[in-house]
């Protein structure tokens, strides 16, 4: 019985970890001397209207300045960027995406990510950015937290079907929250089935549990 209470800690703590990686790449970038002296003044301003006015006012073209502003400010701070015709990376739209998430803005969520992903069609390649497996985390992740098994059932086509990426345990666990949230037994059966037989993911402490919950 013990070891089976440490091995469930184990399994805890790896699960967290993965879950603490992809949240933290999403800002795991590498700046120019000058961009991290203009992060470091971000971080020091105390109120939201100082940062905007400096966003606003700077000249400089690195996103890497708008992805580290305070969240609060989200979207004034799209429509700077936008203004300042400054090309978005995958890092700048996914946080973005993890905040709105974070504030249960589901519907600002959904809607940029189909602006950004989902109607592409008029832009050149250089321009073209792949949602990868952390935007997808944290849409379907998005759709847990109101158990919204339609949408998240859209999220895991896409990125199977039209993205080729392969869903990891934080992608199954969060369809299982999903389930949980919207009391639908059958759904969640399906989507166990599909992770033992299709995803080729370890069966783990964490994922029965989502399960039974």
């Amino acid at each position: 019985m013990y070891q089976v209470a440490l091995d469930e800690q184990h399994q805890r703590t790896q699960y967290k970890k993965k879950l603490k990686g992809q949240q933290g790449a999403l800002s795991k970038t590498i700046p120019s001397p000058e961009s991290q002296h203009e992060r470091l003044l971000l971080q020091k301003m105390e109120s939201d209207r100082h940062i905007l006015q400096y966003l606003k006012e700077s000249p400089s073209q690195d996103i890497t300045i708008y992805s580290a502003a305070r969240p609060n400010s989200i979207i004034r701070i799209i429509e700077i960027v936008q203004s300042k015709h400054i090309h978005p990376d995958i890092i700048f739209y996914t946080t973005i995406l993890h905040h709105l998430g974070m504030w249960d803005k589901f519907d600002l969520q959904k809607y940029y990510f189909q602006q950004w992903f989902e109607k592409q069609q008029d832009q050149s390649d250089y321009q073209l950015l792949l949602p990868n497996i952390i935007t997808f985390n944290t849409m379907i992740k998005g759709c847990a937290k109101r158990g919204d098994f339609k949408h998240a059932l859209h999220y895991l086509h896409l990125m199977i079907d039209k993205y080729n990426i392969k869903p990891d345990l934080i992608t199954c666990n969060s369809l299982l929250s999903v389930c949980a949230n919207a009391h639908d037994i059958q759904s969640a059966e399906l989507i166990w089935n599909k992770m033992i037989h299709d995803f080729d993911i370890d069966i783990n402490i964490i994922l029965i549990n989502s399960m039974s919950s």
